[in-house]
Order: C-alpha cells, then structure tokens, then sequence
C-alpha cells in the first residue's frame, strides 16, 4: 500500500471528525501502514478529552476503513490530542493514543450488532471496544518522554 492511501484514509477520517463538531488540526500518514489525525482536546484533562472524543474517533476511523474496502495493509490509527494555539500544550506535551485495526473492524460489528454470541446476543458493546482504544493512553512530551495514562485515570 502507498502513503497516498494511507494519506486519503487520514483525510477521510479527518473529515469524518469535522463533521462530529471535532476540531482536526492535521492529518498524514506515519508510514505505509499507519496514519495520524492531530485535534484540539479542547480541555488541559485527558479524562475530559477522552470521554468526549474517543468514541467519535473510533467510529470515524472505522467507517473511513470501511469506505475504503478496509485497505489490508493499514495497522491502524494514531491520535493527538493538544492545543496548537497554546504553547505551553506545545512544551508541556500531548494526550496520544491509538486505534488498531481490530478495534475498528469490532467496533462496527459491535455497533451495527453484527457481532452476536451463541444465544443471539451481541458479544460486544461499542463501549467496551473503544475501552480497548482507551487503554493505549499516554503524554508524550516535547523531550520525548513518554509517560503511560492507564485506564483508571481516564474514567
């Protein structure tokens, strides 16, 4: 797969955010596999940022795929949330996470209730799949310090 894709997938999912009242900043692709979607959080709190963003976020990655023929080769999608505008958010770091691939695809399933257990209920809740997303939370700061948010601080 070319960056190209990768870059339209970005975009896509971009727009798709746009249109949930999402302030995107930029979006490209990291690499052949993996995109990158930069938005405003919109709040200094990752809590805060999370609860109102990482729904609409899997969800729009996950309908931007799908729209795509779910190109095979993508891996995922990585997000930023900071406040460009401020330079402090620029110094003091940024709320990153991730979306694999799966997620995406068991999020849809989960949502459009494809995905159903022996005795005809679903398997999955949307939430419990964007949980999943959650859970890859953490600041990754202007030095390049990394620090892991886990899943407890978030709810």
């Amino acid at each position: 797969m070319s960056e190209e894709v990768v870059k339209l997938l970005a975009e896509r999912t971009g727009r798709k955010l746009g249109d949930a009242n999402m302030n995107v900043e930029q979006f490209d692709a990291i690499d052949e596999r993996t995109l990158f979607v930069g938005y405003a959080g919109h709040s200094d709190d990752p809590s805060l940022v999370m609860r109102a963003t990482a729904r609409p976020v899997v969800a729009a990655f996950a309908v931007a795929m799908r729209e795509l023929d779910w190109p095979e080769d993508v891996d995922g999608l990585v997000l930023r949330a900071y406040d460009p505008t401020e330079p402090q958010h620029r110094r003091e770091g940024a709320l990153e996470w991730e979306v694999s691939r799966s997620v995406a695809e068991r999020y849809l399933a989960a949502s459009e209730g494809e995905s159903e257990a022996g005795d005809g209920q679903p398997s999955e809740q949307p939430d419990a799949v964007v949980n999943e997303a959650v859970e890859t939370a953490r600041m990754v700061y202007a030095d390049g310090h990394v620090e892991p948010i886990s899943f407890d601080d978030l709810s």
